[in-house]
């Protein structure tokens, strides 16, 4: 029996010593060049003339697509969908959030992409803003947190304290502050938007509806949205061949006159879930002072990491699943267009 499990293994062992030696060579790494032309190096003649066709297209009377761009703040871009080349060719609009201390890469993206005939505007957000202003105001301390909040069973003096009371950010004696540092904000941004050369600027608000604020919220609201209008105006009378777009819910305005002065007028419906929701959010916005002939509807795109459910339609594909809001908003237009 030893005898035969010898037989068995040398002619193995013998192998193998034949087959290392002979490999010795293999295992020297060598780099391979793998080329994967785009259409512009293999037919540099083809390509131009697809770039030609392709401004033409969207020169003419078309459905336009506004896409915005999450770019990160003073960074370079470091995903896909922070890159403006990523988006498709078909794009007419993007619209970027963080237009302050831009990197530098994206002054080459922009060149690319207004080869194709997009164009790219960037974001003032006035929630933003607010937030940014709330932050400067935040005290600073670190004292530990208590719990001694006001719970709506808590009583002080037998009555409930109301909502909007002094020290809320929409019911202050005096917002002389907050209006001087809300200007800043707004010229510095289109500040920027003249420094990277960008396409024009788009203007986001969705405030609180209009009739569930008290009249001295409404005077509030519309002495801030008064200053922004005022810089944004100015600045559009100074550039005329800039692009001006208003994002949000047009019927939360108290003053619709910036309207009239905008190229298009995003409607947000982010929470839309179907067709006729997206039908109520347009009929919300017709109101008087808004421009309907030069509105886009607007709905987002789902989350990549399933972290909420916005972005879907309660409508289903033939295998069920539920489609995106992007599908079915593009569905809507184009039934409302009379395509088949």
């Amino acid at each position: 029996m030893k005898r035969s499990i010898k037989i068995y293994f040398l002619p193995v062992l013998a192998l193998t010593a034949a087959v290392l030696g002979s490999c010795s060579d293999w295992t020297d790494s060598e780099s391979v060049d793998i080329s994967r032309p785009s259409l512009e190096e293999q037919n540099p003649a083809l390509y131009a003339q697809y770039l030609a066709a392709l401004r033409a297209y969207k020169a003419s009377e078309h459905k336009l697509t506004f896409v915005m761009m999450d770019n990160r703040d003073g960074l370079a871009p470091i995903a896909q969908n922070q890159r403006l080349t990523a988006y498709p060719d078909s794009v007419d609009f993007i619209c970027m959030t963080h237009p302050e201390n831009l990197a530098s890469e994206y002054a080459d993206q922009m060149a690319e992409v207004r080869k194709k005939g997009t164009r790219v505007v960037c974001e003032i957000d006035y929630a933003r803003i607010e937030s940014e202003w709330e932050a400067l105001q935040a005290p600073e301390t670190d004292e530990p947190e208590t719990d001694d909040t006001v719970t709506p069973g808590d009583v002080t003096d037998g009555v409930q304290e109301e909502a909007g009371s002094e020290g809320d950010a929409t019911d202050s004696a005096d917002d002389s502050a907050f209006l001087a540092f809300c200007r800043e904000r707004v010229e510095a941004l289109t500040t920027s938007c003249e420094r990277y050369g960008f396409d024009g600027v788009t203007f986001t608000y969705d405030g609180p509806v209009l009739s569930s604020l008290t009249p001295e919220q409404t005077t509030l609201f519309a002495g801030r949205l008064g200053v922004v209008y005022e810089v944004l105006k100015s600045w559009h009378a100074a550039h005329p061949e800039k692009l001006l777009f208003f994002r949000g819910g047009p019927h939360k305005l108290a003053d619709c006159s910036l309207l009239s002065e905008c190229s298009y007028v995003i409607v947000m419906a982010r929470k839309a879930t179907s067709r006729e929701e997206l039908s109520v959010e347009m009929s919300r916005a017709c109101v008087e002072g808004v421009p309907t002939d030069r509105l886009i509807i607007g709905v987002t795109a789902p989350a990549l990491d399933g972290s909420d459910e916005l972005g879907y339609f309660t409508q289903t594909d033939a295998a069920g699943k539920p489609i995106s809001a992007i599908v079915g908003a593009a569905s809507w237009v184009l039934e409302l267009s009379g395509y088949d």
